[in-house]
Formats: C-alpha cells, structure tokens, sequence
C-alpha cells in the first residue's frame, strides 16, 4: 500500500509540476501565471480547496500533457457560527 502511495504522490507531483519547470519560467518571463498560481491569489486564505481530476487530465493525452491546462476544484469555506 506504501509503494501505491507514493506512487500516486509522485504522479500528482509530476502532474502539478505542468510542462516542468523550463515552461512555467518562460510563462513567469512573458508575465504570466500558472493556473494554480493564479487560483491561489483568487482564493481566501485559509480557504479549503480540493483540486480534482490530475490523473485524469494526465491520462487523457498519454501523459505528454501533465494537467492538459486543467485545473477543476470545489471550494468551501465554512461558515463562522
């Protein structure tokens, strides 16, 4: 279960990790942010988010396309009583 684990963990590592680090500096040159770059500035601090689907969208192009400019995600926040 431990290898199955860590296996998960390195894919979404690789996933996250979009087109490597090479693509995300040319995006940064051009101005611009990462989708999730640009998730975390629109999110509240604090703020629970779950993103969903990475594998899928990896899948989905034979894993030449880490993430495919996909980024799906449920966000709550609770409510203060």
């Amino acid at each position: 279960m431990r290898t199955l684990v860590a296996e998960l963990q390195d894919l979404e590592d690789r996933i996250k990790a979009g087109g490597g680090a090479k693509k995300i500096e040319k995006q940064h040159k051009e101005g611009k942010l990462t989708a999730r770059e640009r998730i975390a500035k629109l999110i509240d601090h604090g703020s629970f988010f779950l993103e969903m689907g990475l594998p899928i969208a990896s899948d989905k192009y034979g894993g030449q396309a880490p993430a495919a400019g996909l980024v799906t995600e449920y966000s709550c926040n609770p409510v203060d009583r």
